[in-house]
């Protein structure tokens, strides 16, 4: 048609014909190849990058007891330094979004309860207790189970042992606060300045409470800091005892206030104390024990690896040699000259 037709016999041989149109085609391709190989290899290094540290963070596979023993041990460190944070220090990094491992305003609002019982007369140190422990044990458990979730057959050791501390804590934290009370019952002394702070001002209402006592002719009720309106008529029979009276109820109202205060100073120290020990020294030796006791096989289970991550493992390896292979193939295609093409 290009050698026949008046007009497109015209145009220069070398423009026209199928093998031209081919090799334009060809030029074309491959200049849109080249433009997109670089991104192309962008993303298979990124999935391989990806990929890589995935495989890197999977569980050691262990071989042997001596590799199993190191793991175990880096897994009870990383246990203790985290959950020293959270229940010591009231850190939640690891937590930011779950408001359960917000320790410090748990224990406040926690003590805030056991004051505000203690104030109302109506408590029981058993149930504050439990509450306490219940959110400790909540709290170890799940920084636990998390720090040897790649190890399910360490699981159930670890767990026991540290159900069975918490348990022997908290009886421990029973006994304590029996001692404590114990203790108020049996002697009264204090040397806090509040007592004799807050007894002083108590003191200061005597005047007009005895001034209605001795005046029949006034009512007999009377409002008293620390007491609210209470009614004095039937005191007047005991004239020679009141002032003796008046001034031991505003010592007992002012003492009670530090003892309070003492119980629920007390409660905290004790519990963070009682925290720091289990942390710093009994977790790590109860949970040793639970190990090697004739049936915890924890240690040598741990070459066991799971189905998921074994199978999880093979996925990624196969999977990191596939782009490797492909990132080989794009890097020597972009090496090549595309223009002789």
């Amino acid at each position: 048609m290009f050698s026949t037709h008046p007009l497109l016999s015209k145009i220069d041989k070398s423009m026209v014909g199928v093998p031209v149109l081919a090799q334009k085609l060809v030029s074309i391709q491959a200049n849109i190849i080249s433009k997109s190989l670089p991104e192309i290899e962008r993303k298979i290094n990124d999935k391989l990058a990806t990929n890589m540290a995935e495989l890197n963070r999977l569980p050691q596979h262990l071989r042997s007891v001596a590799e199993a023993l190191t793991a175990f041990m880096r897994i009870l460190s990383s246990f203790k330094k985290s959950i020293k944070k959270i229940l010591v220090r009231g850190e939640f990094d690891e937590y930011p979004e779950e408001k359960e491992m917000h320790c410090t305003a748990k224990f406040v609002e926690m003590l805030d309860q056991y004051s505000n019982e203690l104030h109302s007369k109506n408590f029981d140190e058993k149930r504050i207790l439990s509450i306490v422990w219940n959110y400790i044990e909540r709290i170890v458990m799940e920084v636990l189970m998390h720090h040897c979730e790649n190890y399910p057959t360490l699981q159930s050791s670890t767990r026991r042992a540290a159900q069975n501390l918490i348990v022997k804590k908290k009886n421990e934290s029973v006994e304590w606060v029996k001692e404590i009370i114990g203790m108020e019952k049996q002697t009264d002394y204090t040397c806090n300045p509040g007592y004799l702070a807050t007894y002083n001002k108590l003191m200061g209402q005597q005047q007009t409470f005895m001034e209605i006592i001795y005046n029949p002719g006034k009512v007999s009720v009377v409002s008293l800091k620390g007491l609210g309106e209470i009614d004095v008529g039937h005191l007047r029979k005991h004239l020679g005892l009141v002032q003796q009276a008046f001034d031991m109820k505003m010592r007992v109202i002012a003492y009670w206030k530090i003892v309070l205060m003492r119980l629920v100073d007390s409660m905290a120290l004790h519990i963070m104390f009682t925290i720091q020990k289990m942390i710093n020294k009994d977790m790590e030796e109860e949970i040793v024990q639970e190990l090697m006791a004739p049936r915890g096989d924890g240690i040598e289970r741990m070459h066991d690896e799971s189905p998921l991550v074994s199978e999880k493992r093979n996925r990624l390896k196969k999977s990191v040699k596939l782009l490797k292979e492909s990132k080989e193939v794009v890097s020597n295609i972009m090496d090549k000259d595309f223009i002789s093409w």
